[in-house]
């Protein structure tokens, strides 16, 4: 494991050796630093690792008009972002989301890469999901 301990400012960037995975450890202490979970984060070797939006879905019986989304992502995925079609957003992984009425809606996701240059890239994926 590589310990980095420094300040680190706005655009800070570490590079690796290639050809290898890193366990790298960063532990925010700033106020400044807003939802963010840094906590052992594994970053693999490849940086040309193709990632693909995708999810699937399933109606829940309990609560009415509940779905829950299911993220079959591929490739390198670090956060996620969800647009459900009728003025709802979500950041989770996995979301269940309860629609106000039955319904067909376009459900967008979003999922954020790390591109070789060091810089995040979102990927995108849309379906209609039919709410019963």
């Amino acid at each position: 494991m590589y310990t980095v301990s420094e300040t680190l400012k706005s655009g800070w960037k570490q590079t690796y050796p290639a050809g290898k995975t890193y366990s790298v450890e960063i532990n925010a202490t700033s106020l400044n630093v807003i939802n963010r979970d840094f906590g052992n984060q594994l970053i693999p070797s490849c940086c040309n690792c193709p990632v693909k939006a995708y999810f699937t879905y399933k109606q829940v019986a309990s609560p009415a008009r509940t779905i829950q989304f299911t993220d079959t992502s591929t490739g390198y995925v670090t956060d996620w972002s969800w647009s459900f079609g009728d003025g709802k957003t979500s950041v989770e992984r996995n979301p269940l989301h309860t629609y106000s009425k039955a319904g067909s809606y376009t459900v967008k996701q979003y999922v954020q890469t790390i591109k070789c240059d060091g810089k995040t890239a979102w990927v995108s994926y849309t379906r209609t999901v039919t709410v019963k």
